[in-house]
């Protein structure tokens, strides 16, 4: 009796080993598709896609080895974890987004070495997480480290090329960032690229003295990609009315708006002018998502033309 009893305790014991190493694998579920034979579902747990282990159920005990060779492929299905952050990136949450993606990349870390495998993925997306929220230093730190080869999209390619314009903006290499934007005006490139390299440029050019070409630069960054960059879109023109309102000349026209002393030939007004219907288009397009304009901008808005 006593020895059935140990016998008993010692397969139960077993048995809770093996599920408690079965629920805790890292495993990615994916097909495994081989020329003119029908789809495998299984359960990938790390490798290469020269040499990988995997099971046929989450349930198994059995782990298998496999390779993608002679025409044979493996498509890997979305993990829930993915989904979750990726919801909340669509839903403009992205510093839980980030959290969501980071979290993510560093669990399936073993997978990178597959071709457009969501670890790469998911590192993809918290970098710009990052760089919706403007957070430059965290991502000028995670785009040193990130492998691009994985990634299947040429656009997302390319988006890791454009972090080398934040990466100038945050060592403030004003004459490289200028520099490289020009080089990069003759390209045909996304819209919502081309919006990057001229809020990039833009901050340069407003840094290095240039105001006329750096509020050139700004109205590119806002208007280029009008709504598929919202945050880029909001943050040039918030920054566009800051460069207006602190200069001398602007100060001096808003003062002598609607007096004598206002000259509608000088360069003050001329930013004025620009500088209100920049504002006003601000407040009636949305470009703040629904909020309008900061106060400190009230003397902008007061000083409209009227005609």
């Amino acid at each position: 009796m006593k020895l059935f009893t140990v016998s008993a305790l010692i397969a139960c014991g077993l048995a809770g080993l093996a599920h408690a190493q079965q629920a805790s694998r890292t495993a990615m579920e994916a097909f495994l598709l081989r020329p003119k034979q029908k789809p495998v579902k299984i359960y990938v747990l790390s490798g290469t896609p020269a040499n990988f282990s995997f099971v046929n159920t989450l349930q198994s005990t059995q782990t298998r080895n496999g390779k993608v060779s002679g025409g044979a492929s493996l498509y890997f299905m979305q993990p829930k974890e993915f989904v979750a952050a990726m919801d909340l990136f669509e839903g403009r949450k992205y510093s839980e987004a980030a959290a969501g993606f980071g979290a993510f990349a560093q669990k399936y870390a073993s997978f990178k070495a597959f071709k457009e495998n969501y670890a790469t993925l998911a590192s993809y997306y918290e970098m710009e997480s990052l760089r919706k929220q403007f957070d430059v230093a965290g991502l000028v730190a995670k785009a040193a480290s990130f492998n691009s080869k994985p990634l299947g999209n040429a656009e997302q390619v390319q988006q890791v090329e454009i972090y080398k314009f934040w990466e100038l903006l945050h060592a403030k290499s004003w004459d490289q960032l200028v520099t490289l934007s020009e080089e990069w005006q003759a390209k045909s490139i996304p819209d919502t690229h081309r919006a990057q390299i001229a809020y990039c440029h833009a901050v340069a050019l407003k840094e290095q003295g240039k105001l006329d070409a750096a509020i050139d630069a700004y109205s590119t960054a806002f208007t280029v990609d009008t709504f598929k960059s919202h945050e880029l879109v909001n943050q040039a023109a918030l920054e566009a009315l800051d460069l207006y309102l602190n200069q001398k000349e602007v100060a001096a026209a808003i003062k002598a708006w609607g007096t004598a002393k206002q000259d509608k030939a000088g360069q003050g007004y001329k930013w004025l002018v620009e500088a209100n219907a920049l504002a006003r288009l601000y407040n009636t397009t949305g470009m703040g998502g629904g909020v309008d304009l900061d106060a400190r901008f009230a003397p902008i808005l007061k000083c409209t033309p009227s005609n």
